[in-house]
This record gives C-alpha cells, structure tokens and sequence, in this order.
C-alpha cells in the first residue's frame, strides 16, 4: 500500500505547477519508492483539498486511499471540488462523509466538517 509523504521542502517547480503558497501542505503518495499521485492542504484558498493520482496508475485504487489519509491530515473542516464527469471522486467523497454544498459550472463542491 502506498505511503503519504509530507514534502518539507516545496520546490519552485510544485509552486509553479500546483499554484501553491509557501504555507500549504504538500504530501506524495509513494508506492515502493515510486511517485502514484500527490495530496495538497491549501492554508489560504477557500477550495482546501486537492489530490490527484497520476494517469499510470489511476483505476487501482490509490484515488479512495489517498482522499482517506489526506482526510485524516486535516484538522477543520474542508471545502474542495470534483469534477462533474470525475464520477469515481464524487463516489469516493461521498463515501467518506462529504456532503454536496453547491454547484459552480463544471465542478461540484463538497465539504467535510471536522
């Protein structure tokens, strides 16, 4: 099973690509010393969570266990979206306490209260 790893160090290249703050929180998801996909806590942002397995190794699971160790990082409740075709994530929220609390275009928003 893959562990999630707290990334000390955001480099300017996650900051880039994932439109990070220097305060947010940055997690890999690591199985056997390979990369599946990556876990943020955004501090500042209103939509808090965001994951994302990467495409190799998506269908296998990984998306369910990753929400569920992020979920348990987060110490308040949380807002963050899917996307309206991303049906297996809108599963997995749902399946883990999420409750729908709106609708914007393409995205559905979810929140967990702590």
């Amino acid at each position: 099973m893959p562990k999630l790893i707290k990334i000390e160090k955001i480099t300017d290249d996650f900051i880039e690509s994932f439109n990070l703050e220097q305060d947010d929180e940055m997690y890999s998801y690591d199985l056997n010393n390979t990369i599946v996909g990556y876990a943020i806590i955004r501090k500042r942002q209103i939509d808090k969570l965001f994951i994302t397995i990467l495409e190799d190794f998506q269908n296998n699971g990984y998306g369910k266990s990753l929400f569920k160790g992020i979920i348990d990082k987060i110490e308040d409740s949380v807002i963050f979206n899917v996307e309206l075709e991303n049906f297996k994530m809108q599963r997995i929220a749902t399946e883990n306490m999420a409750k729908e609390v709106g609708r914007n275009g393409k995205f559905i928003f979810y929140k967990i209260e702590k």
